[in-house]
């Protein structure tokens, strides 16, 4: 490998898979400098591609087809309910993700000379130089942490003895769940709410505050409480998790 100025291997060494990563790689090449990308954990994507934004709108958009086809406003026209194949749908899920991973990340630096990618944990050996768990060894100039960051798993007596999931894990089961939980009612807990309530799971949403969406004001948390309700999504705000056990 040529050295840079400094001796170094690269100018950037970039630890993390996800957009900021390329972002920080591609800039780095339009300053004329060399960078290295180093990812482990989760694909190349990051979260937004892999276990967010692309899987969650999917599914989302998916079951908003579903929803419509049971309930069309117009006299004349029938309403009726598709039959879902949850595991085609995740399937074709997968091939999208594959295909974005492709396309808008690994394609976009194939062929830039002055951008390498490397699967591995990296560990710090000092300021300017990272090793990973093969043994390999890279120095840079500077270096970057762009890991993004881990699920928040809240501390309940009994949750780890469950087979919980989250939003890494749901999105790649290929069983509709009979009937769902969910802890928290964030914006990313009311869209998995909403999106497998109207693929046919029985939802519930269990809320520490007294409100969905607690960081919005409540009427406009009141009114989408009442909607998703009305939906058939039941939704108990202002609890204290205090255990979690399986029955069953």
């Amino acid at each position: 490998m040529k050295k840079k100025k400094g001796g170094y291997d690269y100018d950037l060494i970039v630890i993390g898979g996800g957009s900021a990563a390329f972002s920080a790689a591609l800039r780095a090449h339009e300053l004329g400098g060399r960078s290295l990308i180093l990812n482990a954990g989760l694909p190349t994507g990051g979260t937004c591609v892999n276990v967010g934004c692309v899987p969650s709108k999917f599914l989302l958009r998916a079951a908003e087809s579903v929803h419509r086809a049971g309930h069309i406003p117009f006299e004349g026209i029938r309403p009726h309910a598709p039959q879902v194949d949850f595991g085609a749908l995740i399937r074709q899920k997968k091939a999208l993700v594959d295909e974005m991973r492709q396309r808008k990340y690994l394609e976009v630096v194939q062929g830039v000379e002055n951008i390498d990618i490397r699967n591995g944990y990296a560990s710090f050996v000092d300021a300017h130089t990272v090793s990973t768990e093969q043994g390999e060894t890279f120095t840079a100039g500077h270096v970057l942490i762009a890991t993004g960051a881990s699920t928040h798993i809240p501390d309940i007596p009994g949750l780890e003895q469950v087979d919980y999931l989250t939003n890494e894990s749901l999105f790649e089961q290929e069983t509709l769940p009979g009937e769902l939980l969910i802890l928290g009612a964030g914006y990313i807990g009311l869209e998995i709410a909403q999106a497998y309530s109207r693929l046919g799971a029985k939802v519930t949403v269990l809320q520490r505050s007294s409100h969905i969406l607690s960081s919005q004001q409540a009427d406009i948390s009141d009114a989408l409480a009442a909607y998703l309700k009305a939906e058939g999504i039941a939704i108990h705000t202002g609890l204290k998790f205090e255990q979690v056990q399986r029955q069953g």
